[in-house]
């Protein structure tokens, strides 16, 4: 099964504050005091290797009049684990027939690789919160974390932040991930 979010990239946001506000989100779900550091690289479409600097100082939706796809990952290690959550941010028409530019939206869509733990579950909404909120729009969902096609960030966060503190981080990841299975089940009775 696959798991996806998307937010549509109106405005422009530095790539050093989305990486804060993703670390700032992913805390407030998890509800622990810490974390590691999230480091992000840009990624070649077709190379593996996931260590180039980021290339951009922000991602700005007029940028993408001249490039079709940029990719970056988020990239968590901690106590010998790695995580890894792919963005990519890709020009999409909004009509049938586009005629100009403004037939076209920018939109990042959030996909999982490597393990799709619940840790990646996790980081995965936790970019998706900090690009609508900076962005000040809202998360395509595909019903998998919420039961509305495009949450508000608060939508978001009411069904998937833990409501009691945690001190590991992967624990508080399996408990939002529980929350996630108990919510979908109680969704199809």
């Amino acid at each position: 099964m696959s798991i996806t979010l998307g937010v549509r990239l109106k405005e422009t946001i530095s790539i050093e504050r989305l990486r804060t506000e993703t670390e700032n989100a992913l805390k407030e779900i998890l509800n622990v005091p810490e974390i590691p550091p999230i480091h992000v690289s840009e990624l070649i479409p077709g190379v593996d290797k996931v260590d180039r600097p980021v290339s951009l100082d922000v991602l700005d939706p007029k940028y993408f009049q001249s490039f079709e796809d940029l990719f970056f990952a988020f990239i968590y290690e901690n106590k010998d684990e790695y995580h890894r959550v792919n963005l990519m941010f890709q020009k999409l028409s909004n009509t049938q027939e586009p005629e100009s530019e403004e037939d076209y939206d920018i939109w990042a869509s959030l996909s999982l690789t490597i393990s799709r733990s619940h840790f990646e579950v996790t980081l995965m909404a936790a970019i998706a919160i900090a690009l609508a909120r900076l962005g000040h729009t809202t998360i395509e969902d595909d019903a998998w974390m919420t039961p509305l096609a495009e949450p508000t960030v608060e939508e978001l966060l009411s069904a998937i932040v833990n409501p009691i503190q945690y001190s590991d981080t992967y624990e508080a990841a399996d408990a939002v991930h529980k929350r996630l299975v108990e919510a979908q089940e109680s969704r199809r009775i």
